[in-house]
């Protein structure tokens, strides 16, 4: 395995595992990574560096992360900021296509191996993800929504932004500007915020918002509600930053766009 070339499709199948982790769990002991690097045929250290070669190109991560990164890595990472939809679905088909294989013993199709090679030295992945098939566009749909949430939680560490509820199942990825308002906005990490049910509601509501220092506002109904449950679920946050995740701060132009369209206060 020692100098094995990644190949296009094992790049992809670990940028998915890189939005899938927290930064903290980029490690050779986590058993996700052991679980990859063994259906990889690559050891788990190897894969774990190369998450953090991705954490160190990512601008999310502001230099966090190794700085061993070659031009392939730089390439896969450029092509996820320039086309974030594209890139994902072929990131999750790549992890889905290894499942499968692995779970079939099915060889692969030598055409398509020579197909997803390429070098990280003399032979560039060109920066732009080719065009889909049929295929992969239907699946796209499908993949999308566990990606924005994996890749959202994973960020704020698994709590809500507003309360710190770390309970996984009761929090949601919430889009700051409503994909059917912007489509190609809806894989965006940094147009998602983590919260608990009840603040995803009320921010899809407008009943709060977020002002340009990312501090949360109250709408004037929201106070003028008033009583304990107002005070305890909301009350004691005005004022108070939204708690920050690790990567994809929520894009000041985009809570901009909340608070005008969607915040109650807002809209008057």
């Amino acid at each position: 395995m020692a100098g094995r070339r990644w190949s296009e499709s094992e790049l992809l199948v670990a940028l998915n595992i890189y939005f899938e982790l927290e930064f903290g769990q980029f490690h050779q002991y986590q058993p996700r990574i052991i679980e990859i690097a063994k259906l990889l045929d690559r050891t788990a250290s190897s894969l774990a560096m190369k998450l953090c070669n991705f954490a160190s190109l990512d601008p999310a991560m502001n230099g966090k992360g190794l700085s061993g990164a070659s031009k392939a890595d730089r390439e896969i990472m450029r092509s996820f900021i320039d086309d974030t939809e594209n890139t994902i679905a072929r990131a999750q088909i790549a992890l889905e296509d290894l499942m499968a294989h692995h779970d079939s013993d099915v060889t692969v199709n030598q055409d398509r191996v020579r197909r997803d090679q390429f070098s990280e030295g003399a032979m560039s992945f060109s920066g732009q993800v080719p065009r889909m098939t049929e295929s992969v566009a239907m699946r796209k749909t499908r993949i999308g929504q566990p990606f924005f949430r994996t890749a959202v939680l994973a960020g704020y560490r698994h709590r809500c932004g507003v309360c710190a509820l770390n309970i996984p199942e009761l929090l949601v990825a919430s889009h700051i500007i409503p994909w059917s308002q912007v489509p190609h906005l809806r894989l965006r990490p940094d147009n998602g915020i983590s919260l608990c049910s009840i603040h995803d509601k009320a921010f899809d509501l407008g009943f709060w918002s977020l002002d340009h220092q990312l501090r949360i506002v109250l709408s004037r109904r929201l106070v003028q509600l008033g009583g304990e449950a107002e005070a305890l679920f909301f009350g004691k946050f005005e004022g108070k930053g939204l708690i920050l995740p690790d990567r994809f701060v929520p894009k000041i132009e985009f809570i901009e766009w909340h608070r005008s369209n969607v915040f109650l206060d807002g809209k008057l």
